[in-house]
């Protein structure tokens, strides 16, 4: 690691354990509301259950004479309508003091309190989604670099090309290190977790660098990444965020760049940096598509992966490939106007052009327009009752994730190995196929 973190490997191991405990001298409810919100405040604690969910305990003092705010404790006065969304004056904002004096946030938090009469005071319990911490290190002026830093729970397979020193003295090999554009980058395995730090030593990392960085190693590592700790420090000034620990899945997308076990870590550090230059803004459509998929696969029901899988393909031709094959002249009106009239059958022409100029086999296009079809009518059901044709079925959803991974690596400018899952025993190839059209001549501009 790079140490320079205020937190303590202890506190670290404490949140990845799901035993953090964080005892409050003072915690401060106030209501996201610029006139007359209601505000509780009073000592309490922030713990981890034994699934990593972070909860609010704390006791509001009732003083007497303040009955006038006894309306904010009757039920339904700070919850919102059925079936809408809720209101953010209706919500919350955390602030609370530690026993060391550090102060901690959070926003948007929605609860009922429960008052029983007589009572003295009341006892809120509540779910948060994550807490801030945010420090001045007045001993780091001089420091010129800037960090990012995610714990993120979870086994994963990255190409290790470093080993590390243990307290032990053994030396484990389980670490990747990489260059993105002047910011080292490295990943670090271990048995239940991942560690994830950028490093620029000599400038800033600017406030959107780690959520780009964590959707292009979701994508890369086929689980979508999220930390229940990171840190961002940019030079003396630090930000501690601790999350909600999300459980990881047993059914991950396949790794489409490297093979497991691999120490071969340049065309992860391409993908990674071509995406990073493509894709300068967080929650990109590519990676929104992306996350659909993974959502879905999660639930492991082979005909919802088909269906959201060929959708996706579907909104990413129609997102950014509609200028396919228009030349370079195309305006944004005629590209608008076929944007407007587009259907499946406009999407498999431009992906049999794609697969004529030799960007992926024709066969991928022939099975996303029978998965498309497939997975949209009722009865498909059927076919797959039998051996053969669920194997069907499920090497035509393996193909269309593959195009899929296709797609971006064309849209970004990858150039690396990748694992073939379109074909038998998934053998390594290279991307591109062959030598492709100028991107002016072939991609709609973005």
């Amino acid at each position: 690691m790079f140490q320079i973190f205020p937190m303590t490997p202890k506190t670290l191991n404490s949140i990845l354990g799901n035993s953090l405990v964080i005892d409050f001298i003072e915690i401060t409810l106030t209501q996201q509301r610029k006139s007359s919100p209601i505000i509780y405040s009073g000592p309490g604690s922030i713990s981890q259950d034994e699934n990593g969910q972070l909860h609010l305990k704390m006791y509001h003092t009732i003083s007497p004479g303040r009955m006038e705010i006894f309306g904010s404790w009757m039920p339904g006065a700070v919850r919102s309508a059925p079936g809408k969304l809720i209101n953010p004056e209706s919500q919350f904002r955390l602030d609370a003091t530690d026993m060391r004096g550090d102060t901690w946030n959070s926003e948007n938090i929605s609860f009922q309190p429960s008052l029983s009469l007589p009572s003295v005071g009341i006892a809120i319990k509540k779910n948060l989604r994550k807490i801030t911490h945010t420090e001045n290190a007045t001993g780091m002026q001089d420091l010129k670099s800037s960090v990012l830093f995610f714990a993120i729970p979870g086994k994963y397979n990255i190409p290790v090309n470093e080993s590390q020193i243990r307290p032990d003295g053994a030396r484990t090999l389980n670490t990747c290190k990489m260059n993105l554009n002047g910011i080292e980058l490295q990943l670090q395995k271990e048995d239940n977790y991942i560690i994830i730090q950028a490093l620029n030593s000599d400038g800033e990392i600017s406030a959107d660098y780690g959520q780009r960085i964590l959707e292009a190693l979701s994508i890369a590592l086929g689980n979508w990444l999220r930390p229940v700790c990171s840190i961002r420090r940019i030079r003396e000034n630090s930000t501690i965020e601790i999350h909600n620990k999300k459980a990881e899945s047993d059914h991950k997308i396949h790794i489409p760049i490297y093979p497991p076990a691999s120490t071969d870590a340049k065309s992860l550090e391409n993908f990674l940096n071509n995406y990073l230059f493509k894709f300068k803004d967080v929650d990109q459509r590519f990676f929104g598509y992306w996350r659909g998929i993974n959502s879905v696969w999660q639930s492991g029901y082979v005909h919802n992966q088909a269906l959201v899988t060929s959708v996706a393909i579907e909104g990413i031709i129609k997102e950014y490939y509609l200028g396919y094959g228009m030349g370079a002249a195309a305006s944004v009106d005629q590209k608008k106007k076929q944007n407007r009239k587009t259907k499946p059958g406009i999407v498999i022409d431009i992906l049999h052009k794609m697969a004529r100029d030799g960007i992926f086999e024709k066969q991928l296009a022939h099975n996303w327009y029978e998965l498309r079809n497939d997975s949209a009518h009722a009865d498909t059901a059927d076919r797959m009752t039998t051996r053969e044709g669920l194997q069907n079925y499920l090497d035509k959803l393996d193909s269309c994730l593959h195009l899929f991974h296709i797609l971006l690596f064309h849209k970004i400018g990858y150039t690396g190995n990748y694992v073939n899952y379109s074909k038998d025993g998934c053998p390594l190839d290279s991307f591109p196929r062959k030598k492709e059209l100028d991107s002016s001549e072939t991609d709609e501009e973005s």
